[in-house]
């Protein structure tokens, strides 16, 4: 009866034991969980600057892009303008020297004319 006794209280004691490892294993679950929840949100709002900052970055190398499309164009603007300019300067310059030879092959016809 003696030996029941210590059994009967030894496996209560067991049972108080194990009861109390089982709130404490709930309780580092329930920590674990909450920890879980934080790094969840934590990371949510993480995706979000991220994606928000990856916007910026689409937007920016957008206007980037559009700007250098603009140069390239104004420069095949300036370049077509210069070419333009160049042949009218040519063009100038031949019409010019085609006069001053005229002007040349003329002078003596003058030269005779005002002196007759």
């Amino acid at each position: 009866a003696v030996r029941e006794g210590q059994l009967l209280k030894e496996n209560e004691q067991a049972e108080k034991d194990h009861k109390i490892q089982i709130e404490e294993m709930a309780k580092e679950a329930r920590s674990r969980d909450a920890k879980d929840s934080e790094q969840q949100e934590k990371n949510k709002h993480d995706v979000k600057v991220l994606n928000a900052a990856n916007e910026q970055l689409h937007h920016l190398l957008t206007a980037v892009q559009l700007q250098q499309l603009q140069q390239q164009a104004e420069g095949a603007t300036l370049k077509e303008k210069l070419k333009f300019s160049e042949s009218r300067i040519a063009q100038l310059e031949g019409e010019s020297s085609v006069k001053a030879a005229a002007d040349t092959a003329a002078a003596p016809k003058q030269k005779a004319q005002r002196q007759g």
